[in-house]
């Protein structure tokens, strides 16, 4: 007998992953990893499963031809599970450093990457109702943000000199463990003082995060591969909204 949705918590997402892990299962991209995850929920619940579901509009405005124009944004969620009353929302990110056996790609980036992350956990505060924003179409009772990566720059940014995006560092210390803060958080120039980085001005990442409460986030393994080569490790965090 499948388990009720009542039932679907972070140590049932953890289970999953573990599973996926122990195969060991590479990803050759983030849909792959969405429709599998999907899958391994959809044996074991009883629910609906619904994949890139349009959840949240926005009104803003974009540059056209020299002009801002307003248009609404539409946002989707990657995975929504429904049943009857309940409605929970997945977002996944699945960010790679080069691996050729895999056929893995060197993603970089790992600024805008972290930021990415936060952003989802920012997109699942308004359809959990913590956070106000727009038109809510899809409102769910809980929220999952899942990353899962082989780029050791995401769990060791702390070592890291850059500056810009220390806001959002989602780095842990020693023991794999930390808390994304309570709070807003903004870009910095390179010399560490308030303000919009070149590389994200323009663009929806130069808009602050604003968390609504303290995240606490374990990194934990997913699997190791063969460790005469590089990026060899792969680990996932899970982030409960």
């Amino acid at each position: 007998m499948k388990k009720t949705l009542t039932n679907f918590d972070l140590q049932e997402l953890e289970r999953f992953m573990t599973e996926l892990g122990s195969v060991p299962r590479i990803f050759n991209s983030e849909a792959q990893f969405q429709f599998e995850l999907a899958w391994k929920i959809k044996e074991v619940f009883d629910c609906e499963v619904r994949l890139e579901l349009l959840s949240h509009e926005y009104s803003t405005t974009r540059n056209y031809r020299g002009k801002e124009r307003p248009y609404i944004k539409h946002e989707y969620t990657d995975i929504i599970l429904e049943k009857e009353d309940i409605s929970i929302a997945l977002e996944l990110k699945y960010k790679t450093a080069k691996r050729d056996q895999y056929h893995l790609k060197n993603q970089g980036a790992t600024d805008l990457g972290s930021y990415d992350f936060l952003w989802d956990v920012h997109r699942l505060q308004i359809l959990t109702g913590l956070e106000k924003g727009g038109n809510v179409l899809r409102p769910c009772q809980r929220g999952f943000v899942i990353i899962l990566t082989n780029d050791a720059v995401y769990w060791n940014k702390a070592s890291q000199k850059s500056k810009i995006d220390k806001d959002f560092f989602i780095d842990g210390d020693e023991k794999g463990c930390g808390t994304l803060t309570k709070g807003e958080h903004r870009w910095c120039l390179c010399d560490g003082s308030p303000g919009i980085p070149k590389t994200v001005k323009d663009t929806f990442r130069q808009n602050e995060i604003d968390l609504k409460k303290d995240y606490n986030y374990v990194w934990r393994e997913y699997c190791n591969l063969d460790k005469q080569e590089k990026n060899n490790e792969f680990k996932y965090m899970i982030v409960s909204v």
